[in-house]
């Protein structure tokens, strides 16, 4: 890997400024176990990852969303809902924002340290500089490694093996393949001799699915070949082969279709994931579209009260 710039401020710097009790520790490990649990395990619970594009420094909103999240955690033990808030964003275009980490690192960690400090809720994506594992590692319930970054086998190694008990999803690249990635579900649990937490392929979708009867069948084949041991994301590939106009491009409406189309397959063939990803915020995203907090909690509640059904 060449040579990064230096990350400033540095990680001890702001480890200093937000400093982490044993008590956010105990609470972070509470959720992380429970969340490695459902990842572990094909059963009737699900997973939820929901959040926006990109983490923003709309804290009052992050406050309120992840809270909300917490709340529906507790009120239904065999639904576990996590916030996805990249700190960093892997853009086609290289000229694009790259997410809150590039422009004001300190707000990017002082979010995650209070969000980890009161609700334990937090999933980002750790991308092209494995130092972020060090950064915000410890205030990460998930963490995932994205479709652009799955020909990087030093990132599987560092998901790997920096925090064994950090629970770990991997996306398949953008073609739609996903045995690289389920190769690396396969790395990751491995290298944790089976005492870490759980790792677990995350289907996104992709070139080979690109209107919604090719991704249906490229959704059961992964839930063939997982057992149903994976996560589906609404967003991205799934949201492009829903496109209303058929041009594989990201929408609100095709993310809402994808979301749909999932639930109506879980209904008719009982094939339900383990757990879904969706970007969805009430905060206006300077990335991809996201979809109203509400519509996405109704439709994830909605597929959960299908999967206990079947």
């Amino acid at each position: 890997m060449a040579e990064m710039a230096p990350l400033r401020p540095t990680t001890s710097e702001l480890s200093r400024r937000y400093p982490r009790t044993q008590e956010h520790h105990e609470l972070l490990a509470k959720q992380r176990q429970r969340v490695s649990d459902m990842l572990g395990e094909y059963g009737a619970g699900l997973l939820a990852v929901i959040g926006p594009c990109a983490m923003t420094d709309s804290g009052a909103s992050i406050e309120r969303e992840t809270a909300q999240l917490a709340e529906l955690t507790e009120a239904d033990p065999d639904l576990h809902w996590l916030y996805r808030a990249p700190i960093w964003k892997p853009r086609t275009n290289k000229q694009d924002w790259h997410g809150l980490e590039t422009t004001d690192p300190e707000t990017a960690y002082r979010i995650m340290t209070s969000r980890a400090a009161t609700t334990a809720n937090m999933a980002i994506e750790i991308g092209i500089d494995p130092r972020h594992l060090s950064r915000y590692g410890l205030t990460t319930t998930l963490a995932w490694k994205g479709g652009r970054n799955n020909t990087q086998p030093e990132l599987t190694d560092a998901l790997a093996l920096h925090d064994p008990m950090l629970p770990v999803a991997v996306k398949n690249g953008l073609d739609g393949d996903i045995l690289s990635a389920l190769t690396d579900v396969e790395q990751i649990e491995t290298a944790r001799r089976g005492v870490g937490a759980r790792a677990i392929l995350l289907f996104r979708g992709g070139l080979n699915a690109t209107d919604p009867d090719a991704w249906e069948q490229q959704y059961l084949h992964t839930h063939a070949l997982t057992g149903g041991r994976f996560l589906v994301d609404w967003a991205h590939g799934g949201e492009q082969a829903h496109d209303p106009q058929g041009r594989f491009r990201k929408s609100v409406t095709g993310q809402v279709a994808c979301m749909q189309h999932t639930i109506d397959i879980a209904e008719r063939t009982g094939k339900a994931p383990t757990g879904i990803f969706a970007e969805a915020s009430d905060v206006e995203s300077p990335t991809d579209p996201v979809v109203p907090f509400s519509i996405a909690i109704e439709g994830v509640q909605q597929l959960a009260k299908v999967k206990q059904s079947v």
